[in-house]
């Protein structure tokens, strides 16, 4: 074990056989920061990439959260656009524990990190995802789509949360 973690003994056994375990192009969230990544060559253990800022949003505008781009009311549709009713300054953030959406078909409100794991999203990818907010309130994430306080028809306000690749 010493030789794949060197002299860090936050890394314990089970840490590094998960690690090991990586299909090809597999990613592991390790404790202190830490990712393990298979490449296929070789397992590299690096720290994790850093969290975006947080950046304010506003109507007609597209902006940047890491590997992401959020538009509100840009025009076109995207994997990932919702609808919402929305009064105020909206904020695009990194998720925080403890965050807490109430979806269609749910009853009361469960936590974001819950969300996406039921929708197979992995802690890896999960810190990275932009999550819209106004105030303190989450409002929609990407994978989950609109929590149901902020829930519109056809006539509210479009939000598109879109990866660099994908255009919308």
């Amino acid at each position: 074990m010493e030789r794949v973690c060197g002299r860090r003994r936050d890394l314990s056994a089970a840490h590094v056989k998960a690690a090991l375990a990586l299909e090809k192009g597999g990613e592991y969230s390790l404790p202190y920061g830490l990712l393990a990544r298979n490449s296929g060559a070789a397992l590299e253990i690096s720290k994790a990439r850093p969290v975006p800022k947080a950046v304010k949003l506003t109507q007609g505008e597209t902006v940047r959260f890491g590997a992401w781009r959020v538009a509100l009311n840009g025009g076109g549709e995207g994997k990932f656009s919702y609808r919402l009713s929305l009064s105020g300054p909206l904020e695009v953030t990194p998720w925080r524990s403890g965050d807490r959406m109430k979806l269609p078909g749910s009853r009361g409100k469960r936590t974001m990190k819950r969300l996406w794991a039921d929708a197979g999203v992995s802690p890896a990818e999960r810190d990275g995802l932009p999550v819209l907010r106004l105030g303190e309130r989450v409002v929609a994430a990407p994978y989950l789509g609109v929590d149901l306080d902020f829930a519109a028809g056809e006539a509210g306000a479009q939000v598109t949360f879109y990866t660099e690749g994908e255009s919308i």
